[in-house]
C-alpha cells in the first residue's frame, strides 16, 4: 500500500499501480486492535478519510429512497413487474427498529414481493414486522396468522406424513423469518428462536 506495488500470488514479477482503497467494516476497530485482531498498521494506512455510516435507525429519512431503490432492483431481478407500496407503509418502516440495518430492509422487501399476488405491496405482506411493531412500537412476541394453515388443514387427510410435512414447512418459515429480521446473522437467528446455532443450521 506505501509503495504502490505488489506480487501476483506465485508470480514473481513486481506490478507498479495506482489505485484507491475504500475499506469497511461493522467492527469496533479501536477495540479489535487492543486485541490484536487488527493490525494496528493497516489501520493507520486505511483509516485516511474516515466516514462513520450511521445505522438505519439513526437515519430513517433515507428509508423511502432506499426502500424505492429495493423495489426496483427486487422486482427487475425477478422479472416482474415494478411494485409499490401500500399508503402508510414507509409510516410503519419508520416506527421499526431494524436491528438488521439495510440489509434487513432489503431481505423484509424481497419476502413482501415475492409473498404479495398483487402490484401493491400492503401491511399484510409484512405481517412479522408490524405485529412486532404493535401499538407503541415495542418489539415483542410475533402472532401466527391464523390464516396460514387453516384453509390448507381443512381440506388434509391426517396423517403422521402430513403431520411431518407441514411442521417442516412451518419450521422452516419461521427459520426464514428470523435470519431475515436479523439481518442474515444465523447465530442471532437461533438466539431469537431458542435454539442452538447448530440446530438452526441442521433444520434449515
Amino acid at each position: 500500500m506505501e509503495d504502490k506495488e505488489f506480487e501476483r500470488v506465485g508470480g514473481t514479477l513486481t506490478i507498479k499501480t495506482d489505485v484507491k482503497i475504500i475499506a469497511a467494516t461493522n467492527l469496533d476497530i479501536e477495540k479489535a486492535i487492543e486485541q490484536g485482531t487488527f493490525r494496528e498498521d493497516l489501520y493507520y494506512r486505511l483509516n485516511i478519510i474516515p466516514l462513520m455510516l450511521p445505522p438505519l435507525r439513526e437515519r430513517k429519512d433515507d428509508i423511502p429512497l432506499l426502500a424505492e431503490h429495493f423495489i426496483r432492483k427486487i422486482c427487475k431481478d425477478l422479472g416482474v413487474e415494478t411494485k409499490r407500496l401500500e399508503p402508510g407503509v414507509l409510516d410503519l418502516f419508520a416506527r421499526y427498529n431494524w436491528p438488521g440495518n439495510v440489509r434487513e430492509l432489503e431481505a423484509m422487501l424481497h419476502r413482501a414481493i415475492v409473498m404479495s399476488n398483487d402490484e401493491t405491496i400492503t401491511r399484510n405482506d409484512f405481517y412479522g414486522l408490524f405485529a412486532e411493531l404493535g401499538s407503541g412500537g415495542s418489539r415483542g412476541p410475533v402472532p401466527m396468522p391464523t390464516s396460514l394453515l387453516n384453509p390448507l388443514v381443512g381440506k388434509m387427510d391426517i396423517t403422521s406424513d402430513v403431520y411431518d410435512e407441514v411442521m417442516s414447512s412451518v419450521d422452516r418459515q419461521l427459520i426464514e423469518r428470523a435470519l431475515e429480521t436479523s439481518g442474515g446473522r444465523i447465530r442471532e437467528a437461533a438466539r431469537r428462536l431458542g435454539l442452538a446455532r447448530n440446530t438452526l443450521k441442521a433444520r434449515f
